[in-house]
């Protein structure tokens, strides 16, 4: 036989649901250069706003935290994490190539020492 979903199983689900709404609201990425710190939070704080107005709706006026959830991550895929560049996208020289450059350096370099 299986167990029925209780009242208190269901809020706890709903609870851990807005949490982790919560959670994907304020875990945006960090801004790669100082250049792309106006726009992360400005857009870190629209997103927080939007999780506080979740967490009063549950917490104030005793809404379903499962809604709450849901309409928070309604208002987050209306402000996605884009905007600006992320921590880890900024594009680096490949060790790889710079490796093949400074071999080709020296061979230029060498050959010119022959002549």
């Amino acid at each position: 036989m299986s167990e029925q979903p209780t009242p208190a199983l269901d809020e706890a689900r709903d609870l851990r649901q807005l949490l982790a709404a919560v959670l994907e609201a304020l875990d945006i990425p960090a801004p790669a250069t100082v250049g792309d710190t106006d726009a992360h939070h400005t857009l870190l704080a629209d997103r927080a706003m939007d999780a506080v107005v979740a967490l009063q709706c549950v917490l104030q006026r005793g809404d379903c935290a499962g809604w709450s959830a849901d309409y928070l991550r309604a208002r987050l895929a209306e402000k996605p994490a884009t905007g600006y560049r992320h921590w880890g996208d900024v594009e680096r020289p490949d060790e790889d190539q710079a490796t093949e450059k400074a071999a080709r350096a020296s061979v230029s370099t060498e050959a010119g020492e022959h002549q």
